[in-house]
């Protein structure tokens, strides 16, 4: 079945399922999650570590610190991130903006790149392996998908959207991280 949760996630009440796909959860809103998520109760699929019947699998863009999607769906999850190991000295980082890095800054040549924060050297961003950065938390199983990682993403892309676009867009967009601050629209 395919369907709209539009505000609560009646209109997908009372349809019974082994697994439930949400996308763009950060606009559904913490009810209708709720709701939805009871139509896999009774699912022959259980989960041993939680005991959990049926599988929902949630993605989306993090938007605003402290929605239910930070709180519990990111923050209740075991909280993977992409680690990158540098070929040259073996130091393993997960990718952020110290990573980019430039080379003949102010000439024609001027390039951006992703390199080690340790030895400066260029990185293989596909040569990594997902972290458990929260493995404490045993409810959902949690991955950090942001343009960091992506590989036909350029560093100099990066840096333009960082030069461009405000604060919030960037954090959200770009590093897929949940934001606060003035520019955090009035919600309810």
């Amino acid at each position: 079945y395919f369907g709209s949760a539009w505000a609560e996630g009646d209109a997908l009440r009372g349809i019974a399922g082994d697994m439930v796909f949400f996308d763009e959860v950060q606009a559904i809103t913490q009810t209708a999650i709720e709701s939805i998520e009871k139509s896999v109760s009774h699912s022959e699929i259980k989960d041993p570590a939680t005991e959990l019947n049926g599988r929902c699998f949630f993605t989306g863009t993090p938007k605003q610190k402290g929605s239910y999607y930070d709180r519990v769906l990111w923050g209740q999850s075991d909280q993977k991130k992409w680690s990158v190991e540098c070929t040259h000295c073996g130091h393993e980082q997960f990718m952020t903006m110290k990573n980019i890095m430039v080379q003949n800054e102010f000439t024609d040549e001027e390039r951006r790149y992703f390199g080690c924060v340790n030895c400066q050297e260029e990185l293989d961003r596909e040569q990594g392996r997902w972290l458990k950065t929260r493995p404490e938390n045993k409810m959902y199983s949690g991955y950090l998908f942001n343009q960091l990682n992506m590989p036909w993403i350029s560093a100099n892309q990066i840096w333009r959207d960082y030069t461009t676009m405000d604060a919030m867009t960037f954090a959200n967009e770009v590093l897929g991280e949940f934001y606060s601050g003035n520019e955090t629209p009035l919600s309810y």
